[in-house]
């Protein structure tokens, strides 16, 4: 038999709201960029172990340098900067030394400015030759020459490489041949600088190319190509 008064149960609904973390997934952002930052470690690695040992070093040594600049850089960049502009002045002085006083000379001689110093270029010409013809002689045009330029040179302390060129007629001399011929020549050069008051300690090098390195490229048996070079060295900065 039913209640006269029921009781009524009274049913609440309530909506549930459901939060999400956004930066849940934040570290899946930084474990991908671990993962491609050891591929590339990895990777590179690998294109280093088929590298030779010289290119070993370069590697290394770029990386020596960048440390090197991140360090003191401006400093660095402002000593080169300072020393590079001192050696060109430097160069240019001696250049325009020596041009001036073989003016006269135009034929002979040519004065050239490097990035690691000048070079002295005395050929053949026409008129005069620097040696005798299949000797290593200098002809008495030659030790005028050589005074001259050793005038130009003599108070400056670098160092000195002579190099001795032919052209590519045969040396038909005996089993001798142009390299015996052109490295012969290259040391009659030191002896003429020497006779001229260049110090023995500032020769550097001495060497003989044959006609391996001829100045009329389109026609090694030019006369010209028949020449004594004289190099004088200029320090590069090194930054170690």
């Amino acid at each position: 038999m039913q209640s006269k008064n029921p009781q009524y149960i009274k049913i609440i609904k309530r909506s549930r709201r459901i939060f999400l973390h956004r930066e849940g997934g934040v570290w899946k952002i930084a474990y991908a960029d671990f993962i491609t930052s050891m591929m590339i470690f990895f990777l590179s690695m690998w294109l280093l172990s088929l590298v030779s040992n010289t290119g070993k070093s370069v590697f290394s040594e770029y990386f020596k340098k960048a440390g090197r600049l991140e360090d003191g850089g401006a400093s660095v960049l402002r000593m080169q900067f300072m020393f590079e502009r001192e050696m060109k002045q430097r160069k240019e002085l001696l250049k325009s030394r020596i041009e001036e006083k073989i003016a006269h000379m135009s034929d002979n001689l040519m004065v050239e400015e490097l990035d690691n110093g000048i070079r002295i270029q005395m050929m053949d010409s026409q008129e005069k030759n620097i040696f005798e013809s299949g000797s290593a002689r200098p002809t008495p045009a030659a030790e005028a020459l050589f005074k001259v330029v050793a005038d130009g040179i003599w108070n400056v302390p670098n160092k000195i490489t002579i190099e001795g060129h032919t052209d590519s007629v045969p040396y038909a001399k005996g089993a001798l041949s142009n390299w015996e011929l052109s490295t012969m020549r290259a040391s009659a050069a030191r002896l003429e600088l020497e006779k001229n008051n260049i110090p023995p300690f500032r020769i550097d090098r001495i060497v003989g190319y044959a006609d391996t390195r001829p100045i009329i490229k389109n026609n090694p048996a030019d006369r010209r190509n028949r020449r004594i070079s004289i190099f004088i060295a200029f320090e590069q900065m090194k930054l170690d």
